[in-house]
């Protein structure tokens, strides 16, 4: 008769401590030390674009929602622990625009620079993108998002937070 407990493969002695891959009797299998994270800003910005100038999520902390293997701060740098294919997701909303004719958000990483960049005729209208890539990653390498806005008359424009929605968010997962 099959049992309910999982089959465990942990790096340990301490069954259920250590756990690197579990599989359910189900047939579910999951990778509970697999590096995943996701962190939001809780709060709006003030003035930090419209220039060109250049914000990266975490200068203001970021809100940590997980961080499986302790790869995240909340200062927006995540760090690989092992050489891999990532996949990458930031998303950022510019507000209090006047006459904005563009914004871009970037994924850095050591290796290179992924940029999604957005042109539009000037106006008032918040501004928002997205970068979602899949990174070559080198253990010790590093990755953090960074988002500008342009066309305003100096740095006036802000970078929407909130407790409630995610919108301004940095998270990824090795894929493997």
């Amino acid at each position: 008769t099959p049992t309910v407990d999982p089959w465990v493969m942990s790096t340990g002695t301490a069954l259920g401590t250590t756990d690197n891959i579990r599989v359910q009797s189900t047939g579910e299998v999951t990778f509970p030390r697999t590096p995943a994270f996701f962190g939001y800003l809780a709060a709006t910005v003030l003035n930090k674009s419209g220039t060109g100038t250049s914000y990266q999520l975490g200068a203001d902390a970021l809100t940590e929602v997980y961080d499986v293997n302790s790869d995240f701060t909340t200062a927006g740098v995540f760090t690989a622990p092992v050489d891999g294919k990532y996949s990458l997701t930031g998303s950022a909303t510019i507000i209090d625009c006047t006459a904005a004719t563009g914004m871009s958000i970037s994924c850095v990483t050591s290796n290179r620079t992924y940029l999604r960049p957005f042109a539009r005729a000037a106006g008032a209208q918040n501004l928002n993108n997205t970068v979602s890539i899949n990174a070559d990653m080198d253990s010790a390498d590093t990755a953090v998002i960074q988002v500008l806005s342009t066309g305003e008359g100096g740095d006036t424009n802000d970078v929407f937070g909130a407790a409630t929605n995610n919108n301004t968010s940095f998270g990824g997962f090795l894929l493997g």
